[in-house]
């Protein structure tokens, strides 16, 4: 077809414009704008708003599409698990927070791995206190030893960002730093006698401080990637 257009219909005389058609492209006062692959491709996309249920999925021409997963949660917490028997293994006292005592039966930390909208449990491990594991001769690990295990072994989503969540009762320094060595990011509560200490930061800060005497300027400094602004001890 180009042959045909370039051997015939460019070298004819138009009868309308009395010259040749390629001629008058080439002296068009207006010519035409050309572009390149790129600018035509971002120029045939559709631009519009839609909104997302809790599944992160939105409509278009009424054909459901999925937007991208970026940011999941991976929640750390532990939960006591009541029981009456004496027989069973593993069974201990443990504090109940929800009961506010002491009660009888299993202690489990887990983590939960909330995404789209949705949570799914990705840990399970078993606490034994001290006295416990010494009578029936397995190796005593704390719950931070065991939370730590949960974030190390855990694998998230290709392409997501984590975020881990827990209560001030897990918030050291070393679990945190788990996390970190994992590039997740981490919420947490702060016990308010806990001391926090500046880490790989260059404002001016006092180098020992308990918590609520840091400036409002210090803590809206900007995230930086992989680096601790506190550690807490």
């Amino acid at each position: 077809m180009l042959g045909l257009l370039q051997t015939y219909y460019h070298e004819r005389v138009h009868s309308a414009s009395k010259q040749k058609p390629v001629v008058c492209f080439e002296h068009d006062p207006t010519p035409l704008r050309r572009l390149d692959l790129a600018q035509l491709h971002d120029a045939l996309l559709l631009e519009d708003n839609r909104s997302v249920d809790k599944t992160r999925v939105f409509t278009l021409f009424q054909q459901p599409y999925q937007a991208p997963l970026e940011v999941a949660g991976w929640v750390l917490d532990d939960t006591v698990v009541r029981k009456t028997g004496q027989k069973m293994a593993g069974l201990g006292w443990h504090y109940s927070h929800a009961d506010q005592q002491q009660v009888w039966g299993h202690c489990f930390v887990t983590a939960l791995y909330v995404i789209a909208g949705y949570g799914y449990p990705v840990g399970v491990l078993l606490y034994q206190s001290q006295r416990a594991c010494s009578q029936s001769g397995s190796k005593f690990r704390s719950k931070l030893a065991l939370a730590a295990q949960l974030i190390a072994e855990f694998t998230p989503v290709p392409g997501t960002r984590t975020v881990v969540l827990f209560d001030s009762w897990y918030a050291s320094s070393t679990l945190i730093q788990v996390a970190l060595d994992r590039r997740f990011e981490v919420v947490y509560a702060v016990k308010n006698n806990r001391v926090l200490r500046e880490c790989a930061h260059t404002n001016p800060v006092p180098p020992r401080t308990r918590r609520g005497t840091w400036s409002e300027e210090y803590l809206q400094v900007p995230r930086t990637e992989s680096r601790t602004l506190l550690s807490v001890h």
